[in-house]
């Protein structure tokens, strides 16, 4: 096959594709353009129709609601013996009001009804016969009964009078006393034809068009146009009026008579509301306008396909000429003729033939150039070769950061329950000496090793409360303090700490620091810091302590801390031994140097108040810690005075509670030494078993907070329940959060304690409840 030919059926191809998008896209553009239009036409018809019959309406009820008025104001200015009921004003006075009104607003009749809903007056008296109206009760009518459920105008549907088969429809308006009192109504007859005449006028807009007004129950009120409905004919049913549309504006549907249509519908929103206006027309009348759209449009593609065929043929032998020339060429080229050059092409050919014509020109030149390009790309790969080496780099870092996070985690909850273990064995150690020592009055030597065992316990419960501290557990009383007073009142006693051959300088922070911390465990995070500065430093040098408030973003807001930075110029540290540095027990200092809970405690203390601690270090460059702590805003409070110890009270009888048998023997001996009445039990369904005995009473319940088959805040709560007035005490090593400790009942002695604090605890307690008390 030749190029021309190949040329031309491709071109070919393209314009009979191109002429059928074309032909279809304008089809459905005049299609749609033609629904729209229609959408339009049927919504503008169906808007003025509904607005006509509202404003018909409104001007009806407007003059009754004047008539109505009018009679409140004649009610109100009547003697009292009108009873209030519009049935005892003057026949000729209400008869003179009512055809003064429908004679100014044309208004088909007026009648006024009185208190029963039962007709008074009629204008014109006599009906369709020419004889005189009866009074009648229009009690049982839908809008009599409308209106006084709703106490406002009402209006009925198509209704066929009762006396003279004449299809009507109401409107009712009820009239007031000044007391509130209903004394009767005044209602007309609507002009059905009035809403006829807007009909036709409507129907004359759109040719071929139905128009119809509803009321609420979908019947008949008008009908005009192409088709005709009788009055009052119900339409509920049809298929137009229940189709489930997007737009309620405007469907798709049958007419009663079945015929599909396009209409347009409006729900009146005015007074009368719930009527329904349509506007409708066949179907069929816009599908004709589509097929000559879519006839018009396919004319038109055939016409393109044509002229595209022709011009299709000419382009493919323009084309084909210097195609041929060039392939030539570059088949040369391609056995490594480089002396082809391609031909110069006139400025009449197309534009690609004569860049390609120059891209082959240029080949040459790329294919020397080739050489010089691989190896820029191969320098390019390797660069980016490293950068990924370096982002796998930083990935190892960040796991390696997390497998840490992880390991402290789960030493700290190993250190936490070694730690309350060892507080309880702790307290028996510490109060068996206590006892010990208090009874060898004449043994110096006794009472000396008793001495020196309760040194090793205190020693011991130093090193639980470090466990705790790492381990996040520890009992912390946080409050609001200005750590700028710390850090000045702490400055001699560091100075005194680190030795003469290294400079300390200290810089307090320029505006009051106030943190919501333990000033005590505070302070052991400023010393522990410091030394270690200071064992960083065995040929001395300087550290600097600097306390900051900056704004640090946290979590998408910014927020204010305090900045504890602890800096020295001494040995530094290495990577790995900066990625332990806050593991227990990990040291590198000499084994009778230190036991490695220094740091630990520190991160411990920082992270339960609410904190963190960062390090940075360059060997050889020094080592900073930056402890990083949540400002509060207000005032630190003021250290309260130390109350004189109260005098001994009479003795309490007091229930201990703990699974450890050698600590509570130890407590409960404790107590009875100070006089009072002691119960012991193992469990605390043992203790829930003992306060359900009839007529025991106690004053204290002392509990641990961790056993086994229940906790103490849930024992605690528990036995409030059977003896609301007794005073809780918790021991226990862990800290006292979401115990209940604190409130007026509920209290928290940390473990170990010695027996003095213990029945100096529960002196303070008695006393205070019995100060309450009396």
């Amino acid at each position: 096959m030749s190029l021309r030919i190949y040329i031309f059926l491709w071109l070919s191809l393209l314009s009979i594709a191109s002429a059928i998008v074309l032909t279809a896209v304008e089809s459905h553009r005049l299609e749609q353009l033609l629904i729209d239009e229609g959408d339009e036409e049927h919504r503008f018809a169906v808007s003025a129709f509904s607005a006509q019959v509202e404003q018909e309406v409104d001007a009806q009820i407007r003059v009754q609601r004047a008539i109505a008025h009018s009679i409140e104001a004649r009610l109100a200015s009547a003697a009292d013996g009108t009873g209030g009921d519009v049935a005892n004003l003057p026949r000729a006075e209400l008869a003179q009001l009512a055809a003064q009104y429908r004679s100014a607003a044309v208004l088909d009749n007026v009648y006024i009804g009185d208190a029963h809903a039962t007709s008074v007056l009629y204008d014109p008296p006599t009906g369709p016969d020419g004889r005189a109206i009866p009074p009648t009760s229009y009690s049982d009518r839908d809008y009599v009964q409308a209106m006084l459920a709703t106490g406002d105008t009402a209006i009925s549907g198509v209704h066929v009078g009762r006396r003279f088969a004449v299809v009507s429809v109401h409107i009712a308006t009820p009239i007031w006393t000044r007391d509130h009192r209903f004394a009767g109504y005044v209602a007309c007859t609507l002009d059905v034809e009035q809403f006829q005449a807007i009909a036709d006028r409507i129907a004359a807009l759109l040719p071929d068009a139905s128009v119809l007004l509803l009321d609420k129950r979908h019947e008949v009120i008008a009908s005009s146009g192409s088709k005709r409905y009788p009055r009052s004919q119900d339409l509920s049913q049809t298929a137009l009026l229940i189709a489930d549309v997007a737009d309620p504006t405007t469907r798709e549907g049958k007419d009663p008579d079945g015929v599909p249509v396009h209409a347009g519908i409006a729900v009146t929103r005015a007074f009368p509301r719930g009527w329904t206006a349509i506007v409708a027309r066949p179907s069929s009348l816009l599908d004709d306008r589509v097929r000559a759209a879519q006839l018009h449009a396919l004319l038109v593609g055939g016409l393109v396909l044509g002229v595209a065929l022709c011009v299709a043929f000419v382009l493919a032998g323009w084309m084909a000429r210097p195609i041929a020339r060039l392939a030539r060429v570059a088949g040369a080229i391609g056995n490594g003729d480089f002396a082809q050059h391609p031909p110069q092409l006139g400025v009449w050919s197309p534009t690609e033939i004569r860049a390609l014509s120059v891209a082959i020109g240029e080949m040459v030149d790329k294919l020397q150039a080739y050489t010089v390009e691989r190896e820029h790309k191969l320098a390019e790969l390797s660069t980016g070769n490293a950068s990924l080496t370096e982002s796998l780099a930083a990935l190892r870092q960040t796991q390696d950061q997390l497998l840490q996070a992880g390991r402290l985690a789960a030493v700290g909850q190993l250190a936490g329950g070694i730690a309350h273990d060892f507080n309880n064995l702790l307290t028996v150690i510490m109060n068996s000496a206590h006892f010990l020592h208090d009874g060898a009055t004449d043994r110096p030597g006794d009472r000396a090793d008793a001495q020196e065992i309760i040194g090793a316990a205190a020693r011991g419960a130093k090193l639980t409360r470090q466990l705790l501290a790492f381990s996040r557990r520890q009992v912390l009383m946080p409050k609001a303090v200005d750590l700028n007073t710390i850090l000045v009142d702490m400055q001699s006693m560091l100075l005194r700490i680190i030795g003469e051959h290294v400079r300390l300088t200290v810089t307090a922070c320029r505006e009051p620091a106030i943190a919501m911390v333990d000033p005590g465990q505070f302070e052991q995070v400023l010393v522990n810091l410091v030394v270690n500065a200071r064992d960083a430093l065995p040929g001395g040098g300087a550290i600097q302590v600097t306390l900051t408030r900056e704004t640090i973003p946290a979590a998408g807001a910014r927020e204010a801390w305090l900045v504890l930075s602890v800096a020295d110029d001494g040995v530094g540290m290495t990577e790995e031994i900066r990625a332990q540095v806050f593991e227990p027990f990990f040291t590198t200092k000499a084994p009778d140097k230190g036991t490695g809970l220094g740091l630990s405690t520190v991160y411990g203390i920082v992270k339960q108040s609410g904190g963190d601690i960062t390090v940075s270090s360059t060997p050889g460059h020094g080592t900073t810690f930056r402890v990083l702590l949540p400002a509060v805003a207000g005032e630190a409070l003021a250290e309260p005075a130390r109350a004189a110890s109260p005098a001994s009270p009479a003795a309490a009888r007091i229930l201990v509670v703990d699974d450890e048998p050698a600590l509570r023997l130890i407590v409960a001996r404790a107590l009875a030494s100070a006089g009072h009445q002691v119960d012991v039990a193992s469990t605390p369904t043992e203790a829930l078993a003992l306060a359900a005995t009839a007529g025991v009473r106690f004053d204290l319940l002392l509990t641990d907070v961790v056993m086994p088959d229940m906790s103490g805040p849930e024992l605690a709560a528990r036995f409030a329940q059977q003896h609301p007035e007794t005073l809780v005490l918790f021991m226990s090593g862990y800290a006292p959060d979401a115990m209940g400790a604190g409130t007026d009942r509920h209290h928290f002695l940390p473990k170990p304690f010695l027996p003095s604090t213990l029945l100096a605890t529960v002196r303070v307690l008695l006393d205070g409840q019995r100060r309450a008390a009396g």
